[in-house]
């Protein structure tokens, strides 16, 4: 039996997966880092990684976005 978080899995899209990947890249403990090349590299490195990924059968599923809590 599948969790209701489980029902709203979807399959990732490439670019979306690319772009978390190379914001993960990016940043190290949530501060960006100075240089410019580190956006190119990223973006370099994440295509690879998802390239790689799909040629290893691997299938990366998202879920919803979380919501965020509003202010009153």
């Amino acid at each position: 039996m599948r969790s209701d978080k489980t029902a709203k899995l979807t399959l990732a899209d490439d670019e979306r997966l690319a772009e978390s990947l190379a914001y993960a890249l990016r940043h190290y403990n949530g501060k960006k880092r100075a240089r410019d090349a580190d956006e190119l590299i990223a973006r370099l490195a994440a295509d690879r990684l998802v390239k790689h990924l799909h040629t290893c059968g691997y299938v990366v599923m998202v879920g919803p976005p979380i919501v965020s809590h509003s202010t009153p």
